[in-house]
C-alpha cells in the first residue's frame, strides 16, 4: 500500500469527507517560546488514479509516493505523520490501490 508523502492536488474524497484526527505542531525558538502553533486536521482521501504521475504544488518543494511502512525511516517529517497514516490505512483502506 502506498501513500502520498505530501498533497498531490488530485484527490478523490470518500463519499463523505472524513476528518478522523488532528495533530498539533508546535515550533519553539531558542528560548523555548512558541514561534508557530499549527493544528492539522487529517481527512481521509484516496487518489483518483494511484498510478498517475504526481506533481508538487506550490506548498511543497518535492513529492513522492512511498510505502506506508517506510514513512518511519524518512526525515525530516512532521511528528506523528507515520502514526496518522498507519491509522488511516487501518480505518479506511479496504483494498489495495
Amino acid at each position: 500500500m502506498k501513500a502520498p508523502f505530501s498533497s498531490t492536488g488530485q484527490l478523490e474524497l470518500p463519499l463523505i469527507p472524513t476528518p478522523f484526527t488532528s495533530v498539533d505542531c508546535i515550533v519553539k525558538d531558542a528560548d523555548g517560546r512558541i514561534r508557530f502553533h499549527y493544528t492539522i486536521v487529517e481527512v481521509a482521501a484516496t487518489p483518483v488514479d494511484p498510478h498517475a504521475a504526481i506533481k508538487a504544488m506550490d506548498d511543497v518543494e518535492a513529492i513522492q509516493w512511498v510505502e506506508v511502512g517506510e514513512l518511519r525511516r524518512l526525515s525530516p517529517m512532521v511528528r506523528q505523520t507515520a502514526q496518522v497514516t498507519e491509522e488511516a490505512v487501518r480505518r479506511f483502506i479496504t483494498q489495495c490501490c
